[in-house]
């Protein structure tokens, strides 16, 4: 799917896929007069808190978490951060996917205050929310 997705893009971008430390990555990387597409906060999430997936043992999400917005209105240049709305659907069955549905809210609305601009998109189409 990543392969594809880059095929789809001009050869001048480049592709970093960060598991985590995203916050360090954006810091790294974020630039005037560049731009950095986050896709997605969804996945990072998901990698972060699933007891499955390997991850650094000494992980913490909420310092994962409070460091993404705390650097996210220092980052110089444009950030776009996609996203998924998983709380439009019905309430997910077991206790871990509903914690996850939660904390993908809690997160998106903690972005959606420290950013300047929100957007929602449906069927391709975009509804501005804030800015």
């Amino acid at each position: 799917r990543v392969e594809h997705h880059k095929t789809r893009r001009p050869a001048h971008w480049a592709t970093l896929e960060q598991s985590f430390n995203l916050a360090e990555a954006l810091q790294t990387h974020a630039k005037a007069g560049t731009c950095i597409i986050v896709d997605c906060l969804t996945l990072w999430l998901a990698q972060c808190i699933c007891p499955d997936c390997e991850r650094p043992e000494n992980l913490d999400w909420q310092h994962e978490r409070s460091s993404l917005l705390e650097i996210l209105p220092k980052l110089e240049g444009t950030i776009l951060l996609v996203s998924n709305e998983v709380g439009m659907g019905i309430v997910p069955l077991g206790e871990i996917n509903r914690q996850f549905q939660d904390e993908q809210g809690r997160l998106n609305q903690a972005v959606a205050q420290c950013v300047s601009k929100v957007s929602f998109i449906a069927a391709g189409l975009p509804l501005t929310l804030k800015g």
